[in-house]
């Protein structure tokens, strides 16, 4: 399990990452992210090729974080 924030905790809900999300019932409660390490995929037969259909849970938050840092140029 990942501790997370309440803003990731709510954008992940938005896309639909519902079930890996889970909440303490405190005062004060916390978010954490239950692990899901495998991205889905789908085999297309006529190209022969794998297609991306959801990353795992992990990745999409990796992905969130990466998005709300800003890169400072000197």
């Amino acid at each position: 399990m990942v501790k997370i924030s309440k803003s990731e905790a709510m954008e992940l809900r938005k896309l639909g990452y519902n079930e890996f999300i889970k909440k303490t019932y405190s005062k004060h409660p916390s978010y954490f992210l239950v692990e899901e390490k495998e991205n889905i995929y789908r085999y297309e037969r006529g190209t022969r090729r794998r297609q991306l259909v959801r990353l795992s849970a992990l990745n999409m938050l990796e992905k969130i974080r990466k998005e709300k840092t800003i890169e400072i140029h000197s």
